[in-house]
């Protein structure tokens, strides 16, 4: 990523990676709660918190679909990110 992606990207990116596994409403709820705890709702994310957005993502998804799984989700989507931060 080039240092910052457009919140709403993000926002869209992470949550239709783990709607198939939680559901559309948890995963936009689950996104939105956690960019609020990062102060990133409006405006940008920079790399360090899109890194802090997806390990803290990566236990409750877990908890849905197995760690193994989980793991690959959450590398499906930063690999996702980073195409959409070359993008930009």
């Amino acid at each position: 990523m080039g240092g910052e992606l457009d919140t709403q990207v993000v926002h869209q990116i992470v949550a239709d990676g783990i709607a198939p596994y939680v559901g559309a409403t948890m995963a936009r709820a689950s996104v939105n709660g956690h960019l609020d705890k990062l102060d990133a709702s409006e405006g940008v994310v920079t790399t360090s918190q899109v890194d802090t957005l997806l390990e803290r993502l990566g236990p409750g998804l877990s908890v849905f679909i197995g760690p193994a799984r989980g793991s690959e989700v959450v590398e499906e989507i930063r690999e996702k990110l980073l195409a959409a931060g070359r993008s930009q």
